[in-house]
């Protein structure tokens, strides 16, 4: 993503409609927003799990974000899922613009939720390290 921002000469942009999921997350303490993506034709990263920044509503948050198809729950459809830091609020029909600042990994199936859990925890850790050396390019909000 780094390369990616360096050739692009901003982050690479996703925008979308956030819509209802299977509100998992929130049960675990990780709320996601669910992204419809706002261009049919849009090309996504790699499957995996991405720090990056959101806009809802014009204010910027850090967050992190799976691309994939849920392995630990069997999924089989692709999603397109951000998890926004220290945020609440009903932004269900809201559009979302999200920054792609760095990859943090693979998408990987685990043995259940703890396990799960456990390194939801240690992917922020490495997200907010990540936002913490970035800002987001406000001057640059459309694909």
């Amino acid at each position: 993503m780094e390369q990616a921002a360096e050739f692009l000469e901003r982050y690479y942009i996703l925008n979308g409609t956030i819509v209802h999921g299977d509100k998992r997350g929130k049960k675990i303490g990780y709320p996601t927003a669910n992204i419809q993506a706002g261009n049919d034709h849009k090309v996504f990263p790699k499957k995996g799990v991405y720090a990056v920044w959101a806009r809802v509503e014009g204010d910027y948050h850090g967050g992190m974000m799976n691309i994939g198809v849920r392995p630990t729950f069997d999924g089989e459809s692709q999603t397109l899922e951000v998890h926004i830091f220290d945020f609440s609020g009903d932004i269900y029909g809201k559009e979302i613009q999200v920054q792609f600042v760095s990859r943090i990994r693979d998408e990987q199936a685990f043995s259940g939720i703890e396990e799960l859990k456990a390194r939801l925890d240690k992917d922020k850790e490495e997200a907010l390290n990540k936002l913490k050396k970035r800002t987001p390019d406000i001057a640059k909000q459309r694909n």
